[in-house]
């Protein structure tokens, strides 16, 4: 065999041998794609019915168009036979009836050009097959009816469930065994609506249906998967787009079943213009809270838009628990100092000393990244981090985020000055603290890790002391191997209130405490009106009930 000189693109005749698998063979495909056609018939409604004929279920699906004027161009693959008007609007395929590939069906219409009306009977064998199908002479004068025998596969599917589906979005009225089908607005409870391209784009906020891979796209009934833009404000609302093609449409879809969109330019600026549609939503609301990025993409559309809202989070000292993390709330109208995340022993040992800020003329709130660049936001003042020094004798040294000072053991300290860290270097007088805790970064989640260093100020019994470590320190494992949340917290608890009691009372009172804790677990297996006297050596225990003394009168 020589070489072509050339080749030409064209289809293979054995592509009919296939065409059973062009479409899924559910009925949502093939109801979809007559219902399409009925439409651009110009029909103004359509009637589906279930028949029983010879105790064989047969669906029937007619509609009051102009009919098929040119019989041929039924089976011909790729070949629409619509006018240039339904061509260039549409770019209909030529590809729909093959939806019924497989199935027996009865076709009967009326063409305008031979004044007859007509039909075909097409066997389940017929369609991958090059053998004519007689077309005949019938007595139809208007639109089309279709008949299909209704394969097993479909009879299972509770059938009205399906055409409701798929008329649901359907601009025509469908009547399902004579009774008029309920329909909705694609774009019903849209918080703004706005045209493009004949189409309308509409913008959700907060709304609840939002999932990977649902459609966004309505094709006249027909939804569409199209990843659209969609917008977080900080710590406010979601907004999100549905587009409903309108009578011509700028997209084009994978064929033949149209359930995706083709990567095109008209894609691309139908996300541009989604994407201006939800700043145009959001610049009708009375404020927002756009990042500064999102601000920026907003003005690059010739929107315009106020700064953010200039409300930040109070701050909450982190703990090291992250699944027991709160955010305070909103704060706004007063001075606010931003203040940047930082490890919780180094921000639960400072909060101690400046409380809520006040003591350095504003309260403390949470860093936000994505508000920076607006004026309003990078004009606070910022710590971004606080420095501890600690003196204890002839000793001095310092603690911060940045250079942490590990190997001092716990216990007081003469003295111990909190200085507040600034972005822009202003002078802060130091601050008398009362404890300072030193983790290791990365350390152990044990109280073996971490340094207690009480300070001259500090205020606490055994009760606070235990809940401060546990904030500062507590973190539990989510390895397989570990112990319950709450059995590695109730151990830890234990652990804090034992190393709490040492700090603040002295050896001697923490082992009774210790004590005192393990006998208060097991209480309940003292009787009723019962004592028990127990006396504890190093290498004796001695119990004995106690006869209870009645009252003096």
């Amino acid at each position: 065999m020589s070489l072509p000189s050339s080749i030409t693109p064209c289809i293979s005749q054995d592509a009919l041998s296939r065409v059973s698998r062009f479409y899924s063979g559910g009925p949502e495909d093939a109801i979809a794609e007559i219902l399409q056609n009925s439409r651009r018939a110009g029909a103004s409604c359509v009637d589906i019915d279930l028949l029983n004929r010879a105790g064989h279920p047969v669906l029937t699906i007619r509609d009051d168009g102009i009919g098929i004027d040119d019989p041929a161009a039924l089976l011909a693959l790729g070949h629409s036979g619509w006018g240039d008007k339904i061509a260039q609007a549409e770019d209909p395929a030529g590809m729909g009836v093959f939806s019924l590939a497989g199935l027996r069906v009865e076709y009967r219409s009326y063409s305008h050009s031979a004044k007859s009306g007509w039909r075909v009977i097409i066997d389940g064998d017929a369609w991958s097959h090059q053998r004519p199908i007689a077309i005949e002479p019938f007595d139809h004068s208007n639109g089309t009816e279709i008949h299909i025998d209704m394969p097993e596969a479909w009879e299972s599917r509770g059938f009205e469930r399906v055409v409701e589906q798929v008329a649901r979005y359907y601009p025509l009225r469908v009547f399902w065994q004579g009774t008029e089908l309920d329909r909705a607005d694609w774009l019903a409870d849209a918080h703004f609506i706005e045209q493009w391209e004949s189409g309308r784009i509409g913008v959700y906020r907060n709304r609840h249906r939002h999932l990977s891979g649902e459609p966004t796209i309505n094709f006249h009934g027909l939804t569409v998967r199209a990843t659209l833009p969609h917008l977080s404000e900080v710590d406010g609302a979601r907004w999100t787009v549905l587009y409903d093609v309108g009578p011509i449409s700028p997209l084009q879809l994978v064929l033949p079943a149209r359930k995706d969109v083709i990567q095109t330019a008209s894609l691309d600026a139908l996300k541009t213009a989604c994407q201006a549609a939800i700043f145009r939503a959001i610049a009708a609301e009375s404020s927002h809270r756009l990042s500064h990025e999102d601000w920026l993409r907003a003005a690059n559309l010739d929107i315009s838009l106020p700064a953010a809202d200039s409300s930040l989070n109070i701050w909450i000292p982190p703990v090291a628990d992250y699944r027991s993390r709160h955010r305070g709330s909103p704060l706004r109208c007063e001075p606010m100092i931003v203040i940047d995340e930082l490890e919780p022993d180094l921000a639960q040992s400072a909060s101690r000393a400046i409380g809520d800020g006040s003591i350095l003329g504003g309260r403390l709130v949470d860093a936000e990244p994505r508000f920076a660049g607006y004026d309003w936001y990078d004009e606070l003042p910022r710590i971004i981090d606080f420095s501890f020094t600690v003196r204890r004798g002839d000793t001095i040294f310092q603690h911060s985020e940045t250079d942490r000072f590990i190997g001092e053991p716990s216990g007081s300290a003469d003295a111990i000055l909190l200085e507040p860290v600034f972005a822009d270097a202003r002078a802060v007088s130091p601050i008398a603290a009362g404890i300072l805790i030193m983790k290791e970064p990365y350390g152990c989640d044990d109280l073996s890790d971490p340094t207690i260093i009480l300070g001259p100020q500090a205020r606490f019994d055994v009760a606070a002391l235990t809940s401060l470590l546990e904030d500062a320190a507590f973190c539990p494992s989510d390895d397989k191997a570990a112990d319950s949340y709450e059995t590695q917290r109730a151990y830890f608890v234990s652990e804090a209130r034992q190393v709490a009691a040492e700090l603040l009372l002295g050896e001697d009172k923490a082992i009774l405490l210790q004590l005192e804790d393990i006998l208060r677990n097991h209480r309940w297996m003292i009787p009723e009106q019962r004592t028990v006297s127990i006396t504890v050596s190093r290498n004796e225990i001695t119990l004995a009930y106690i006869e209870n003394t009645p009252p003096s009168p």
